[in-house]
């Protein structure tokens, strides 16, 4: 990465250390709910703020170490200059198209959010996970991408539905059941 990117990347997890850490404080004063289940109402999200400070302070860690070997190397006695990698090339070159997956991803992102209230949680998801993996690995065969994406849907599920007790839309179950 460029001096630049790594920059604002520091910032950029800087803030959101900030972020976590502000609400991970308002939801220790506010007040917990508790329904006699296993978890009060401000666990979860409690949980969730550690679980993201904890992975911020690491990556901020991860970056500095890397920046400490990298600015050792340079400067030790013996310089070797080393080619550039293809990736770091094609980034400076100009006129090269950018890989297409990021732009797709975002767009599938969005149309996921828009069919959890049309399909559902549950087949939204299958159907998400399915074109990510087909998008991201193109040699994967459509049937193990799809039960990839079962099984993924079904974690996803019985992790949060289940055991944590979220309640995801189902539309078109309640449009069968009904």
């Amino acid at each position: 990465m460029k001096k630049e990117e790594l920059f604002f990347e520091r910032i950029v997890l800087l803030l959101l250390l900030v972020g976590a850490v502000f609400l991970y404080y308002t939801s220790s004063l506010s007040e917990s709910v508790d329904r006699g289940t296993d978890m009060a109402s401000m666990d979860f999200p409690k949980g969730i703020f550690l679980v993201l400070i904890v992975l911020i302070i690491g990556k901020l860690a991860a970056g500095a170490i890397t920046q400490f070997k990298h600015n050792s190397a340079q400067n030790a006695s013996v310089k070797v200059k080393q080619p550039a990698s293809e990736h770091q090339t094609l980034d400076n070159a100009p006129g090269v198209k950018r890989d297409m997956r990021t732009i797709l991803t975002m767009g599938a992102i969005v149309v996921y959010a828009f069919l959890w209230r049309i399909l559902g949680f549950c087949l939204s998801s299958f159907l998400f996970f399915l074109a990510e993996s087909i998008l991201l690995k193109r040699d994967t065969s459509k049937p193990r991408a799809a039960l990839i994406s079962a099984f993924v849907t079904l974690m996803v599920f019985v992790i949060f539905g289940m055991a944590f007790g979220v309640d995801f839309p189902e539309p078109l179950m309640e449009f069968i059941i009904s």
